[in-house]
């Protein structure tokens, strides 16, 4: 019976592991289903949450209350590849907003309260 046990050990600390790192950097507001997504979509959030992990690449904060992107918030997720911020009350997006998410491919911005984007917000 022994070796039985032996043998689910490393099967085990690796699901205890992936479970536990999961959510080790997750912001309070948000779910994170896998180390990579950050999920803060429909939770009534008026800004930016605090805490997003640096290697993110795919951030949902759809159907909130968030009104601007300031300059300095996304600079630091270089990995990010997809960000969604489908209806928001977002107003104003700062210049330089996305400037070094060069792996940006999708960026999803329907149903805000947005006039137009000024010169260097892309």
């Amino acid at each position: 019976m022994l070796p039985c046990v032996c043998r689910l050990q490393p099967v085990l600390a690796l699901l205890f592991f992936t479970l536990f790192t999961q959510g080790e950097n997750c912001p309070a507001t948000c779910l994170c289903p896998d180390p990579h997504t950050v999920d803060c979509s429909g939770r009534g959030l008026t800004r930016l949450p605090d805490e997003i992990p640096l290697d993110v690449r795919r951030l949902l904060l759809a159907d909130n209350w968030i009104p601007r992107i300031p300059s300095d918030f996304l600079v630091l997720y270089s990995d990010l590849v997809y960000l969604d911020l489908r209806n928001n009350s977002l107003s104003h997006i700062e210049p330089d907003a996305f400037i070094g998410l060069t792996s940006l491919r999708e960026l999803e911005l329907e149903r805000n309260a947005l006039s137009g984007l000024q010169v260097g917000a892309l």
